[in-house]
């Protein structure tokens, strides 16, 4: 198994957005256009080979420390509050730590100056579904804690409904349109009929 760095600069994303948001449509939040182009990139199946050295590299080392040590303080909510402060952006409060913890990754490192295509493959597997049946999502974390279990699972069930019409035609046309076929086996019925 390979894994393909599929790293498109500011400038590829401008050009493909016209497409990308035709094949969207009618969804057009910067979040549906931002997951669109993720998952077109990805299934094109081209791109650098990652390094697999990158894992021992000193670089990698030292980031997973500064990462490792995020989660351990994870408890002071105060600490993460004053990070969060420092990246405006932060959506949530471990990407607003770790952003703050690890400002960027040479892409030299986890990556070699091999270009690679895969031709081979004509399916791509989907991890949609993961974070709405295994509670991945912090707002099930807030439900629970405001309505407890009842509260939550009417959150999630919400998501699970709607998640048909919302993703999943954004992201099996996002994909199709480079010829594969996508699986989502996190939403497999017998997986849903085993967590229920």
């Amino acid at each position: 198994m390979r894994l393909i760095c599929a790293d498109y600069d500011a400038q590829a994303l401008s050009d493909i957005e016209p497409h990308v948001q035709s094949l969207i449509a009618p969804k057009n939040s910067h979040m549906d256009f931002n997951i669109a182009c993720a998952l077109h990139y990805a299934s094109k199946g081209e791109g650098y080979r990652f390094n697999d050295a990158y894992f021992e590299d000193e670089a990698f080392k030292g980031d997973f420390e500064k990462i490792t040590e995020v989660f351990e303080n994870k408890v002071s909510k105060d600490r993460g509050e004053e990070m969060k402060k420092g990246n405006a952006k932060a959506k949530s409060f471990d990407y607003g730590m770790i952003t703050a913890a690890v400002t960027k990754v040479n892409p030299e490192k986890y990556r070699t100056k091999e270009w690679l295509k895969s031709e081979a493959s004509k399916v791509v597997f989907s991890g949609l579904g993961a974070d709405e049946v295994f509670c991945g999502y912090a707002r099930y974390k807030t439900s629970f804690e405001r309505g407890g279990i009842k509260e939550m699972e009417e959150e999630m069930g919400m998501d699970l409904d709607r998640l048909w019409h919302r993703n999943m035609g954004r992201d099996d046309r996002s994909i199709s349109d480079n010829g594969k076929e996508t699986r989502f086996p996190f939403l497999d019925t017998d997986l849903m009929r085993y967590l229920g």
